[in-house]
């Protein structure tokens, strides 16, 4: 197996508990050998080659996944929706690792849901959908019990849009670089307490922590 992948899957296994299968690896093989071969076409990642996705970007997908079984593990069939999810990195790994996980991928651009459509026909993952939507402007279906959001923006700007596709009762998760976001306070949302260890991690090759903000949808 190549290191980069070593590193990953040791990297996940320390933070989730368990490391991936040996079909789950390959699996998340297949999908960044499916981002590489289309991000010229697409325009889908800065990164260049499938160690730069596996650490920077499956690694970090896969770091929400203790927080979420945390979260959700008493519902016998979670609804996750990815917002602003680009790729796929975040929603589609999680997808893999957590394969009773059903989940919607929500992105503005029809060349990214066109992608993100193909790559999870191509891995054949079933209880996965794209939406084309512009959350805040375009009308959508989705009320999620858990919303998660990596990389949109300013968290003032993305939690009331964010909130929008929640279910109420459900969470919203977003990732951060800092920890001083996670006591901001928006509408319709609630700080959510969840174990400390499960809040913040740093990447293989990494010193720096990153961080998850958690809030709680307390109104429809």
């Amino acid at each position: 197996m190549k290191k980069h992948i070593d590193q990953a899957s040791a990297f996940i296994g320390a933070r989730c508990g368990a490391a991936p299968s040996p079909a789950q690896l390959e699996l998340l093989d297949a999908y960044a050998a499916l981002v590489l071969e289309k991000n010229r076409d697409f325009n889908l990642t800065a990164a260049s080659d499938a160690r730069e996705i596996w650490l920077r970007h499956i690694a970090d997908g896969a770091a929400a996944l203790p927080l979420l079984r945390h979260l959700l593990n008493a519902k016998p069939a979670p609804l996750l929706a990815d917002a602003g999810a680009g790729a796929g990195f975040t929603g589609i790994t999680l997808k893999i690792l957590w394969p009773e996980l059903s989940v919607r991928l929500a992105d503005s651009l029809s060349k990214r849901c066109a992608f993100m459509e193909w790559a999870c026909a191509k891995l054949e993952l079933a209880g996965i959908k794209t939406e084309r939507a512009r959350l805040g402007q375009d009308r959508t279906a989705i009320s999620a019990d858990a919303v998660i959001e990596r990389a949109m923006g300013r968290l003032e700007d993305v939690a009331p849009l964010c909130a929008g596709i929640a279910a109420p009762g459900g969470y919203f998760i977003a990732y951060r670089s800092s920890p001083q976001e996670a006591g901001a306070a928006f509408p319709q949302l609630e700080n959510a307490p969840a174990p400390a260890e499960l809040l913040s991690y740093s990447l293989p090759g990494e010193k720096e922590r990153r961080y998850f903000s958690v809030f709680r949808k307390t109104a429809a």
